[in-house]
């Protein structure tokens, strides 16, 4: 017998699909909308903060879902818009963190953002999934810095800093930086992957 968390689990994975695919519907009835040029999957939570070894699972779900299986769903409910692009390169925008990268574990592993850092490599994976399931859809995982949102913050004083180190404004210029120069390299832009991989380079470092 399945246990009873599974049955809640399934319970809201149900009704959030069908909560995105209300909204989807609600723009393309009530508001017109056709098609979309650029996705951007940007909330997201930190969880507790601590190690791998006491992650609350509770918690540990909750970031999940809304990290990860988020996404998933916006990703499910949008890519029909998606790919009716008028711009042919329609592009899918997923906010990570250098605290999900497995190259940098022996630079990050010393932070407390383990559940953060778990969920986040999971749509590192799903966005690099959907860059080569999907050819008509450019698929970018972005570092948006360590930026004063509240979130940002609220971690930063965890480590005994005032606040978080990147402004709002310059993140958001950035990371838009980056996204435009993306583009699917079928197209014969490959040198626009190559200057946005350098972008996002310099971001992370």
């Amino acid at each position: 017998m399945l246990p009873a968390s599974y049955s809640v689990y399934k319970w809201v994975f149900f009704h959030s699909k069908l909560i995105c695919q209300s909204i989807i519907t609600t723009l393309t009835t009530t508001h017109s909308l056709t098609h979309l040029d650029i996705v951007i999957a940007n909330a997201g939570i930190t969880g507790a903060l601590t190690p791998v070894s006491t992650i609350p699972l509770p918690d540990l779900k909750s970031v999940l879902d809304t990290n990860t299986i988020g996404p998933i769903l916006l990703f499910q409910a949008t890519l029909s818009l998606l790919l009716k692009s008028p711009t042919q390169n329609p592009k899918w925008i997923a906010m990570s963190t250098i605290s999900s990268s497995i190259e940098r574990l022996d630079r990050t592993a010393t932070y407390a953002t383990a559940a953060y850092g778990l969920s986040k490599a999971a749509l590192n994976f799903v966005t690099r999934s959907i860059h080569f399931q999907e050819e008509k859809v450019v698929a970018v995982a972005v570092h948006p810095g360590w930026t004063k949102t509240d979130m940002g913050n609220e971690s930063a004083r965890f480590y005994g800093m005032a606040e978080a180190v990147v402004e709002v404004g310059d993140s958001v210029r950035a990371v838009f930086g980056i996204v435009s120069f993306f583009s699917c390299p079928e197209m014969g832009e490959e040198e626009k992957c190559e200057m946005g991989d350098e972008r996002a380079n310099a971001m992370t470092d």
